[in-house]
């Protein structure tokens, strides 16, 4: 616990999955900023215990509610596409789905294999070594009206109409999904500022958890498992935390400003949008007005000199 709760730099290196968990850990502070205190050295272990189970206990109980809400939801959803799957999916029963169903085996099937391929198709039901179905492949549902592009992998990518519903489904209310908001990409990249708005930390990371699970409501596996046959959820979900914060160069960061950007528009609509992406309303034209009319006053000598910068 030492370690955990200092402030220090620690100049020790870490692998990949300690980095991710402290982050995972500080981000956890944000929301419960008292767990620091409750986790320090001079906690009693019972505590600390008790901390733990309760926390387990709340993410089980939400991962089922979750889980059992979108087992429905997801086939209502693909039956009122036309043309209507067939044969019907069963809402409350798993049996029939994944590979076993055309219309969820096409979305959960990797981007790097082609369900409408007959040879495709029966490699990946006969789990062929080459045709494994893991999480080193994106599955085509994450794509925008399932769309890959082998030439530009990030096109479309999370930007599909089940992951917005899956979103609203779980953090807004099952109803919110019955009115469609998904608006069109933003083309003008340089409107979109990438500085961390006040919803990118929390939004990112529940995207992650709707998206995990969706796949498995497509699944036909009938119970929670971080792996099923070769898909490991765990692995799933690190490579979109990895994809969202490894961020290099300023049109990664362009990119991921203009998904956050993308995303709030669709969830909670186009009039609402500025309240999670503020302007910089120091550059627009009211505080240009009053800022010309101060350096007029100031000139003059009307008024002392009182600084209004440009936000």
């Amino acid at each position: 616990m030492e370690q955990v709760n200092s402030d220090d730099d620690d100049p020790t290196d870490h692998s990949e999955e300690e980095d991710r968990l402290y982050r995972s850990y500080q981000e956890l502070l944000r929301w419960i900023p008292s767990l620091k205190s409750d986790l320090a050295a001079e906690s009693e272990d019972y505590e600390v215990r008790l901390i733990m189970k309760n926390l387990n206990k709340g993410a089980d109980g939400a991962h089922g509610d979750d889980a059992a809400g979108l087992k429905i939801a997801v086939v209502e959803w693909l039956m009122s596409g036309r043309p209507t799957p067939e044969p019907a999916l069963e809402p409350r029963h798993k049996t029939g789905r994944g590979f076993y169903h055309d219309a969820t085996a096409r979305l959960i099937c990797p981007v790097d294999y082609d369900w409408s391929n007959p040879k495709h198709r029966e490699n990946i039901r006969n789990y062929h070594p080459d045709y494994l179905v893991t999480a080193d492949s994106w599955p085509l549902f994450l794509y925008k009206n399932e769309h890959y592009d082998p030439e530009n992998p990030v096109k479309g990518l999370f930007k599909n109409m089940f992951l917005v519903k899956a979103f609203k489904h779980i953090f807004t209310s099952p109803s919110s999904t019955d009115f469609d908001s998904v608006p069109d990409d933003t083309s003008d990249d340089s409107r979109v500022s990438t500085a961390e708005s006040p919803l990118k930390r929390r939004k990112g990371l529940s995207d992650r958890r709707s998206r995990s699970h969706l796949r498995f409501a497509l699944s036909s596996c009938t119970s929670w498992r971080v792996v099923d046959e070769d898909f490991n959820y765990e692995a799933f979900y690190n490579n979109i935390l990895t994809f969202f914060e490894d961020c290099r160069t300023e049109c990664d960061k362009a990119e991921i400003a203009e998904l956050l950007l993308w995303w709030n528009r669709s969830v909670f609509g186009r009039t609402n949008v500025s309240a999670y992406h503020p302007q910089a309303t120091g550059k627009k034209s009211v505080a240009s007005t009053l800022r010309k009319r101060h350096e007029r006053a100031v000139g003059s000598g009307s008024l002392p000199i009182v600084g209004i910068h440009a936000g």
